[in-house]
């Protein structure tokens, strides 16, 4: 079972660590970011890249870019796709938002499902079923 820093930082199933490990057993690794000894933030690498060399230096420079608030406009106006960050999709020009249906995040979030972190005890459960599953169950 995942820590509890882990199971913060992860927001899907496809991220957890046990997931990584059944569809791509030695060719993943994950760069974490702590702070005051906790992690707040974390990239899992996936294919050859675990025999490569990592580096803090350019996981630092990728979080720092894509939570820059310059990088929001960009995002929405060029590929469509909206940012968590606050200050930065408040820089985004009206009818980019009104043309890629960010300009209602209500009516954007009605039909929207979202995955959001399970109960412990449930998400050991779902563990047990998936190390059914691997052994062929």
């Amino acid at each position: 079972m995942p820590d509890s820093d882990e199971q913060r930082c992860n927001s899907t199933l496809f991220e957890e660590p046990y997931w990584l490990d059944a569809v791509a057993p030695g060719l993943w690794h994950a760069v974490e970011v702590k702070q005051d000894g906790h992690v707040i933030g974390r990239l899992e690498q996936k294919g050859l890249i675990k025999r490569a060399e990592g580096s803090v230096d350019k996981a630092y420079d990728f979080l720092n870019a894509v939570t820059d608030p310059g990088i929001a406009a960009y995002l929405v106006d060029s590929w469509g796709y909206g940012s968590g960050n606050a200050k930065g999709m408040a820089t985004v020009d009206p009818a980019v938002l009104q043309r890629t249906g960010y300009a209602d995040v209500e009516k954007f979030t009605a039909n929207t499902l979202f995955q959001s972190p399970v109960p412990s005890e449930l998400k050991q459960k779902m563990i047990a079923e998936f190390e059914k599953i691997k052994s062929g169950y």
